[in-house]
């Protein structure tokens, strides 16, 4: 079986729902986001969801992972429920009990899988290539008539060369991402061309960069 799950149980509603649902739209992402996360358990102390709300001051988004959820989700695109396979919310709350650390980390090279069009399995006909740009929200649609839902996890121009990220600022063409949004910095990192399939590595240990967390809380429910 699996060492480990590498999928794991994502909650992405641009991904399952399609344009209207990414944050920007849910969210005024202009305003200070507070993310309330709550885990539930049952009589016997095992956890049954993490629910994690975010909200802006005047509007709230909660996502709610379940194994229900997930194994809903999982059916819905067609996917490997290797998170139940793994003992579910269950056992991650058992993996709480031994103690967790939050972790935060920059990633670089390919992450179209996150928020582009990325191929969802073998049975995938729809070609991110020769559709790279998301010129407009028709193309969410035009992935789901051609495999079912999946392709498209955000509104994020499909990149074929990760570099660019290193070399040039870079400029979505999505009408739906804000304006203040719509221009990513090139990363400040050394990049080394990959061969072959590799894409390469991005080297930002010589860059500072700085990414603040605030009035974290701990309150028993």
């Amino acid at each position: 079986g699996e060492p480990c799950d590498g999928v794991g149980g994502d909650m992405n509603p641009f991904r399952r729902e399609g344009p209207g649902h990414g944050i920007y739209d849910l969210l005024d992402v202009t305003k200070p986001i507070t993310i309330t996360t709550e885990f539930p358990v049952d009589p016997s102390g095992a956890l049954t969801a993490i629910v994690q709300t975010y909200t802006d001051g005047d509007n709230s988004y909660t996502l709610n992972l379940t194994d229900h959820e997930m194994a809903t989700q999982k059916a819905y695109f067609n996917e490997t429920n290797v998170f139940a396979s793994m003992g579910g919310v269950a056992q991650m709350g058992e993996g709480m009990k031994n103690g967790m650390v939050l972790t935060m980390s920059m990633w670089t090279g390919d992450l179209n899988w996150l928020d582009s069009c990325k191929k969802s399995g073998e049975y995938q006909t729809y070609d991110c290539t020769s559709n790279s740009e998301f010129s407009d929200d028709s193309m969410w649609q035009a992935a789901f008539d051609s495999d079912g839902p999946g392709a498209w996890r955000g509104p994020v121009d499909f990149q074929t060369d990760n570099s660019v990220f290193a070399t040039q600022d870079m400029t979505f063409t999505s009408p739906s991402i804000p304006e203040a949004f719509k221009t990513q910095s090139k990363l400040n990192c050394d990049y080394t061309p990959g061969v072959g399939d590799d894409d390469g590595t991005f080297d930002c240990s010589k860059t500072t960069y700085a990414f603040t967390v605030s009035g974290i809380k701990l309150t028993p429910l």
